[in-house]
């Protein structure tokens, strides 16, 4: 079985993340979320495995630069536009 590993090539915990299973030989595959998507079927799949504050990056550069109103009330079942 070959672990799958989402993320963003440019995020520095996706990096080492890919860097420390190579290091140990694991096999995985990487899905790119910017290049590979994020369909609705994967999105319900990752929710089911995650609560959805843990799939929020609230640090990253794109919710930064969401306007405030965007970012007010987001929850499991609204989404940032």
């Amino acid at each position: 079985m070959t672990t799958t590993l989402y993320g963003i090539k440019t995020c520095d915990t996706c990096r080492k993340a890919r860097r420390q299973l190579a290091d140990q030989g694991v096999e995985y595959r990487y899905h790119d979320l910017r290049e590979d998507g994020l369909d609705a079927e994967l999105l319900d799949r990752l929710l089911a495995a995650a609560e959805w504050q843990t799939l929020l990056n609230t640090r990253s550069t794109t919710w930064r630069g969401l306007d405030d109103r965007d970012k007010q009330d987001v929850d499991a079942t609204r989404r940032a536009s």
